[in-house]
């Protein structure tokens, strides 16, 4: 990139470069799609009423800067509760309402649920009536936990057997209804790979196949049928996973990162700020920081932290900078924190609006240059725009240039449609881009630079006075000579 300080024009007298510098804006939260913060609407499976019971009647959440979309974490036995009964209108409802609202969803289906009193099967009890194999857990539930809120309340839950071929036959069943469901559905923004171990993290109880655990073709089967039913949403992978694969052969743990990583799937981490990671692992937490660098540049991170109410002690002790230095490694596009949005952000508002602009990408158009030009002539223009999110875009948005003339009416006249996808993350990227303006009169123009997910605008790091009702932006002017 040129020096934007002190910059000399080319050899054409007519070229300028016209500094954007002064109109940049780094306060205002961004409300743009595909990126920013989410709410653990569905925690757990829909017999759990947190953390949607915390939410006020009738609010939209419209007052928490960023807020993305709702995080839906159903267990396969809150839609097929009997075999080949298929109720998936419980998540068209919530779907329907929040979309209405401006939201949009990532979702997760687990199969196995421990310590919830209330969720004894996450696997519908029918698949275990065929003959799966099941362990068998029971125990005393924290308060929490419990919707008696006491510390005395047992619960029993039923993990499968993840390899068992009963197991394996009724969820290729359901996995196909699951995808036919919402596969390539613009609302959702992601789909986790959730039906192999406790909470869909990729950690299990029982040692079965020999006391060794799972083998990486069990896992992967569970991958496969992910990347069968939804070839067109994004799917994203626990890190837990890649670590229970190298729990006996590290050597497996890499070849199974590069399977995933070609196939293009993204990659996501639970709990952060869990004690045991919190005192163990580095300052960002995370228990394989390089697993991630294999992923983030194909595909979205999503990380999110521990329930609010075991780690706001220590998310308040250090001001939230582990989270912010964990989202900044990884080069995350989603978070998420499990708990009550009004605690949540009364405690953590700076922390809360520094992270939602920073996720995913921010652009900042930082300068152009052109020339006047002559009736009749097409040129070009030469566009600086930085990045300074974690992350770059991962769907294709388009970008316009338009001129309005002094009666109002609009004109779209760049040739070529840069790739967002190449503004990498904390950097400044060139883009040369033909104009046609062989058709335009004498005169001078508005000239306007846009950033388009089909109708909708994306919101640029310029003051709001630049922004147009059209959502872009007017950045200078373009004269014909």
């Amino acid at each position: 990139m040129r020096d934007l300080f002190y910059y000399t024009p080319g050899m054409s007298s007519s070229v300028y470069y016209h500094d954007l510098r002064p109109l940049h804006d780094d306060k205002t939260v961004l409300d743009n799609p595909h990126k920013g913060w989410y709410l653990h609407y569905v925690d757990n499976g829909m017999r759990f009423p947190r953390y949607r019971n915390t939410l006020r009647e009738g609010d939209d959440l419209k007052w928490m800067p960023g807020l993305n979309h709702m995080y839906l974490r159903l267990d396969w036995s809150d839609i097929e509760e009997e075999e080949g009964v298929y109720r998936w209108d419980k998540v068209d409802e919530i779907i329907d309402k929040w979309s209405r609202l401006g939201y949009t969803f990532s979702l997760r289906l687990c199969t196995f649920e421990l310590n919830r009193p209330m969720i004894p099967y996450s696997t519908p009890k029918w698949v275990f009536d065929k003959g799966a194999v099941f362990y068998e857990y029971r125990g005393l539930v924290r308060s929490y936990m419990s919707l008696s809120g006491r510390d005395d309340e047992e619960y029993v839950s039923f993990e499968p057997d993840y390899s068992d071929p009963i197991y394996i036959d009724c969820l290729e069943r359901f996995m196909e209804e699951y995808g036919r469901h919402f596969n390539g559905n613009p609302l959702i923004d992601f789909i986790d790979i959730g039906t192999f171990g406790q909470f869909g993290e990729g950690n299990f109880t029982a040692m079965p196949e020999g006391g060794k655990g799972y083998s990486t073709e069990t896992i992967r089967r569970h991958v496969d049928l992910h990347l069968k039913n939804f070839p067109d949403t994004y799917i994203l992978i626990n890190d837990d996973m890649l670590k229970t694969v190298g729990r006996y052969n590290p050597g497996d743990r890499q070849a199974f990162a590069d399977y995933c990583a070609a196939s293009g799937i993204g990659i996501r981490d639970d709990s952060l700020y869990v004690t045991y990671y919190r005192d163990h692992h580095g300052d960002d937490m995370l228990a394989i920081p390089t697993a991630f660098d294999m992923f983030w540049k194909h595909c979205p991170v999503d990380l999110e932290c521990a329930h609010y109410v075991f780690m706001k002690d220590e998310i308040t002790s250090d001001y939230g900078m582990r989270y912010v230095e964990a989202l900044r490694r990884t080069h995350a596009t989603y978070a998420g924190f499990h708990g009550d949005p009004y605690e949540w952000y009364g405690s953590n508002k700076s922390l809360h609006d520094h992270i939602a602009n920073r996720l995913g990408y921010w652009y900042f158009p930082e300068g152009y240059e052109l020339c006047d030009i002559t009736r009749g002539c097409n040129t070009h223009l030469c566009l600086w725009i930085s990045n300074r999110g974690f992350a770059p875009a991962y769907h294709d948005y388009e970008t316009t240039i338009s001129v309005i003339d002094k009666e109002g009416k609009r004109f779209k006249i760049n040739l070529d449609r840069p790739d967002c996808r190449r503004w990498m993350c904390g950097e400044t990227s060139e883009e040369r881009i033909c104009l046609e303006t062989r058709h335009l009169k004498k005169g001078t123009y508005k000239l306007c630079l846009g950033i388009f997910s089909g109708e909708h605008a994306i919101k640029l790091g310029l003051n709001s006075d630049c922004r147009l009702e059209t959502g872009d932006y007017t950045i200078g002017e373009l004269n014909i000579i």
